[in-house]
């Protein structure tokens, strides 16, 4: 039979438990112990659905005949100055994660910096290919922060 002990007075005193409240503790553990186990798993899904979140890729535009004609979204949103330039392409570099290249407009010259991480391993190539290339009339928006000499390009789009 299963029993409990009760200290009275530095002395231990043995009472036998009757079988029901044995059956009401136990239960009572069982679901204190479901309800943690619970906090945990619930706290373990939330954090893997935050690392699981995929991170934000540009939007690819394509022509009819397989040409990529526009990039969309290739910075997330800043507090910086819009710029918006028309011209053509000059003195292409790439250093990972970034592709860098000059844009000769009818006003001068301006570097322009586009984040490769945010293009998928297809946009990637195909923007290299039929997008940048030198002598090709490009439409750029982007943000101007400060004095950098640069600009953060949000949307790329070809120009007729």
């Amino acid at each position: 039979m299963y029993s409990r002990y009760v200290y009275e007075e530095f002395r231990v005193k043995f009472i036998p438990l009757r079988p029901a409240t044995y059956n009401r503790c136990r239960i009572a553990v069982i679901i204190y112990d479901v309800m943690n186990k619970l906090l945990l798993i619930l706290f373990i899904l939330v954090a893997c659905s935050a690392f699981g979140q995929a991170p934000p890729l540009a939007t690819a535009t394509y022509a009819e005949n397989g040409q990529l004609i526009g990039l969309a979204n290739l910075s997330g949103l800043d507090d910086c100055g819009a710029a918006n330039l028309v011209g053509k392409v000059k003195n292409i570099k790439t250093d990972e994660p970034f592709a860098a290249f000059e844009l000769r407009t009818k006003s001068g010259s301006q570097s322009i910096q586009v984040n490769l991480e945010r293009l998928s391993t297809r946009n990637r190539t195909t923007f290299f290919q039929h997008l940048l290339r030198k002598g090709r009339l490009l439409r750029v928006s982007g943000y101007r922060c400060g004095t950098d000499e640069f600009i953060r390009a949000i949307s790329i789009d070809r120009s007729y």
